[in-house]
C-alpha cells in the first residue's frame, strides 16, 4: 500500500503540532537527557532549536520522497520558522499563560 502525498501532509502536520509543544512540557533536553546543570530558559530554546531541526529533515524527506527537492531562499525558512512559532503556541499558553 502507498501511502499518499495528501496523507503523508496531514501526517508531518500533526508531528509538527506535538513536536513544537513538546518543548513547553519537559524540562530534559530532547526528552532523554537529565539537565540539572543548564538553566531552563537554556534547555527551552536547545530544545526548541532541536526540534525544528529534526522537523525540517523529516520534511526534507517527504520532499524528496514526493517531488523532486526544490531550492529555497531564506523568505522560506524566516516563513517555516514563524510558522514553527504559531504551531508552538497552544503550548505556551497552556504551560506559561494559565498558571
Amino acid at each position: 500500500m502507498k501511502v499518499g502525498a495528501d496523507l503523508t501532509f496531514w501526517v508531518f502536520l500533526v508531528l509538527s503540532f506535538i513536536i513544537a509543544n513538546a518543548a513547553f512540557f519537559t524540562e530534559r533536553l530532547l526528552g532523554i537527557l537529565k539537565t540539572t546543570t543548564l538553566n531552563h530558559v537554556v534547555v527551552f530554546i536547545l530544545n526548541f532549536v532541536a526540534s525544528f531541526f529534526f522537523l525540517a529533515g523529516v520534511s526534507y524527506l517527504f520532499e524528496t520522497t514526493y517531488s523532486v527537492h526544490q531550492s529555497q531562499n531564506w523568505q522560506f525558512y524566516a516563513s517555516a520558522v514563524c510558522f514553527y512559532f504559531i504551531l508552538a503556541t497552544p503550548g505556551f499558553v497552556i504551560k506559561k499563560l494559565q498558571k
